[in-house]
């Protein structure tokens, strides 16, 4: 027990230590010092050394991963023309707003220049991804608004009032995912599609504005950033209707699911980090071991982090599946609810849970405190994962007609979910709009709940 304790509190040590990094770098180890005073009587001087040990390599991390500038990175020359001709290759799925498409590009040379680094631009021109072009324009920082997700891609330029031409066209085959994004859009209107797509892969790009801010006022805009959350669903789903076959080799179908999921759409980064956390969250709810779940969560989080801070820092995605997690893990045994079915009762037990563990980042991101959260979240909250997985299965299928039903299926889910979020959204008082409520507010929210769990209910440290 004591190894599984110093284990788990090396591991939060360096992450808690990380992400308090982005406002002051060094004041990760003053409160692992203040956990460790707040938390006397379970731990030890030992735990003190190795947990203050692992802030610093935290703090280390964070210092070799900052990003420094110099004249063969693109963004050393942001500001210094007024007018720069840029070569690259598109590197990311293009997205598409109204009449634009947005692009990233690798870029080769600036102004003959050789450099390197990733660009951001706005162009009317379609283009491919692989496709290599010439773009011009003022090359600028990221506008504030838009910094943190252009920074944890990587990106620290952005190409202004931009105009291209194409240098060389990429005839690689299609990709899964732009042959399952294809088929969405055949299978749904685009409304629909939008919204699927949201569901599967986390892209907001197209979802009507109403919609978005609908959800976001009863809560339930969390279901559009693709998470371990959705993910843990899903597989629970799967794992239900399974019901016939022995319980683990369910378990095991379920998960092979999921990897056939996550190389469908893409395999990106956030689906692939969702897909982690959630297959971990269900083996800790199925098996009942919760320390050893937690710590291969708890170590797999280091390593992402480890890998690229800016997770921890700017990816809501990430920080929903990890939060999200802990509350299907921790939390949602012990809830009940009596006189309510079983398969719809722990679809309703995750949701709540997920839910506790999830709302100061929902509240921090987003500056709304949504009222009717809980309720929306209730009736909402089942049908997502049926919307869910009857939506990937009819794109699976699509290549016969008669599958078609899951479609139909899939969009009864879909139209029930945003019949639920408007209604909701029109009750007097179902949200107050909030000023950016200081981090220290989070951090104390997470210290009273882990408090409660460690010393009250979950008794998280016996084995």
């Amino acid at each position: 027990m004591k190894q599984s304790k110093y284990t788990i509190g090396c591991l939060a040590s360096f992450i808690l230590t990380i992400f308090l990094s982005k406002y002051v770098i060094w004041v990760g180890v003053p409160i692992i010092i203040l956990i460790n005073i707040i938390f006397i009587r379970y731990l030890n001087k030992k735990f003190f050394v190795y947990t203050v040990i692992s802030g610093l390599l935290g703090v280390g991390i964070v210092f070799l991963s900052i990003h420094r500038t110099d004249q063969y990175t693109i963004d050393y020359y942001n500001n210094k023309y007024s007018y720069s001709e840029i070569t690259g290759q598109i590197c990311e799925e293009p997205n598409k707003k109204n009449s634009y498409f947005y692009y990233v590009i690798c870029t080769e040379s600036i102004n003959s220049i050789p450099v390197a680094g990733k660009v951001y631009t706005k162009l009317e021109a379609e283009y491919d991804y692989g496709d290599t072009v010439i773009v011009r324009g003022r090359l600028g920082f990221p506008y504030e608004n838009f910094k943190n997700y252009l920074v944890l891609n990587g990106i620290y330029s952005v190409l202004y009032k931009s105009t291209s031409r194409l240098i060389k066209k990429d005839t690689a085959k299609p990709n899964y995912k732009d042959i399952f994004e294809a088929r969405l859009n055949r299978l749904y209107t685009p409304v629909y599609s939008a919204f699927m797509a949201g569901l599967l892969i986390g892209s907001k790009k197209n979802i009507p504005d109403s919609i978005l801010s609908s959800f976001k006022q009863t809560g339930l805009t969390h279901i559009l950033a693709i998470s371990g959350f959705n993910i843990s669903i899903i597989i629970l789903i799967i794992n239900k209707l399974l019901f016939f076959l022995p319980r683990i080799l369910g378990f095991y179908i379920s998960v092979i699911c999921i990897i056939v999921f996550t190389v469908f759409v893409g395999g990106s980064s956030s689906v692939v980090r969702a897909a982690v956390m959630g297959v971990l969250g269900l083996i800790a709810y199925h098996t009942g071991n919760k320390i050893n779940s937690l710590i291969s969560i708890l170590l797999t989080a280091s390593l992402m982090i480890a890998f690229n801070p800016n997770i921890l820092w700017y990816d809501l995605g990430f920080l929903l599946s990890f939060s999200a997690v802990f509350g299907i893990i921790y939390i949602s045994p012990f809830l009940r609810f009596k006189y309510i079915p079983k398969f719809i009762e722990e679809p309703i037990k995750i949701t709540i849970a997920a839910q506790i563990t999830t709302l100061p980042i929902i509240i921090y991101n987003f500056q709304i405190l949504s009222v009717v959260s809980p309720i929306s979240n209730l009736l909402a909250g089942p049908a997502i994962p049926f919307a869910m997985l009857f939506g990937f299965v009819s794109v699976i299928l699509s290549f016969n007609n008669f599958f078609l039903i899951f479609s139909y299926i899939s969009k009864l889910f879909l139209q029930y979910i945003i019949f639920v979020s408007e209604i909701l959204s029109l009750i007097p008082g179902a949200y107050i709009y909030t000023t950016q409520i200081n981090i220290v507010f989070v951090i104390i929210y997470y210290l009273i709940l882990a408090y409660y769990v460690i010393s009250k209910n979950l008794k998280i440290l016996d084995p």
